[in-house]
């Protein structure tokens, strides 16, 4: 699988007033190295509910702002999707660039039947910001790509640490349906997503 690193628990020491009070705030960060336990425990169970978050788009433009996940799902959203494929991503794992272009093909394939698709960096240093950054800018996705610099959303997923790639079919309330943790044959995924669209 490549160079592939997993996010665990640690104690955080961070510089700066803002930056020492935000991780008092999230009591742990994530570090990359790879953990000792080959599977990682899932946090959410299926069935559970995702919860509310909010993050800004990886490539940031003009008026574009923070997109939380209850304007696309739940009894918030206008018109909620029949499923949502949520994946998390980093830029120094070779797994999740090779598959990118395969979820761009998924997600423009069934939109018109109710998938949407919903893609997270979770790169923390700026210079894997900026390579995850370019990498999308090139790639051209239909679907929203957004930023976890500190790891509290996937955080929401997993108990310890994180196993990329990793995809989450989720349903338009918000529930858990499915879980993909690690390197995923797409068509298997597809399979699973496709009872969902009927």
């Amino acid at each position: 699988m490549g160079r592939i690193r997993r996010c665990i628990g640690i104690a955080a020491i961070w510089g700066g007033v803002v930056s020492a009070l935000f991780w008092a705030a999230a009591e742990t960060a994530w570090s990359l190295e790879p953990p000792n336990s080959p599977t990682p425990a899932l946090r959410l169970k299926m069935g559970d509910s995702i919860g509310v978050f909010g993050l800004k788009p990886l490539v940031e433009k003009k008026g574009d702002r923070t997109l939380f996940i209850d304007e696309m799902l739940g009894p918030k959203a206008e018109k909620p999707p029949k499923a949502l494929l949520l994946g998390f991503f980093a830029s120094w794992c070779p797994p999740c660039l090779k598959e990118f272009p395969e979820i761009k093909k998924l997600a423009e394939k069934h939109k018109s039947a109710g998938l949407e698709i919903v893609l997270i960096a979770i790169d923390q240093e700026n210079q894997g910001i900026k390579k995850a950054r370019d990498f999308v800018v090139r790639q051209k996705p239909s679907f929203p790509v957004l930023l976890d610099r500190y790891n509290i959303v996937v955080r929401r997923f997993f108990e310890d640490d994180a196993s990329l790639p990793s995809l989450f079919l989720i349903d338009g309330r918000g529930k858990l349906l499915e879980a993909f943790v690690g390197e995923t044959p797409l068509p298997k995924v597809e399979t699973a997503i496709l009872p969902h669209l009927k």
